[in-house]
């Protein structure tokens, strides 16, 4: 499973719909999970959700799985200030604490 943020976009970039874009980030990430591994990947993700929780500035998650039109899973992590998104350790699978635990189980 690839956990990687669409081409183009960077790994916390302000949201416009926001009112205040320079006040609200979000990561948005694509990941294409195998058949095989749906489970591994829901329950991945759930502790991925716990750690999230206890990021400063973290406001909230939004998940959509794939469809017809989109084979992958797409979620939108949101953070209060471009700061807090970019301090999230979990923003990219290289980066140590619980997001590389996270991603090392999850083969990413």
């Amino acid at each position: 499973m690839s956990d990687t943020p669409p081409p183009g976009s960077s790994p916390a970039s302000p949201d416009p719909a926001a009112g205040n874009s320079a006040k609200v980030a979000a990561i948005v990430r694509h990941t294409r999970v195998r058949p095989d591994a749906t489970a591994d990947y829901a329950m991945w993700r759930a502790r991925l959700t716990t750690a999230l929780g206890e990021q400063t500035g973290f406001l909230r998650l939004e998940v959509y799985p794939p469809d017809e039109s989109q084979p992958d899973w797409v979620t939108v992590e949101r953070f209060d200030t471009v700061d807090h998104a970019q301090g999230w350790p979990g923003r990219r699978c290289r980066h140590s604490g619980e997001r590389t635990r996270l991603c090392h189980h999850a083969g990413g």
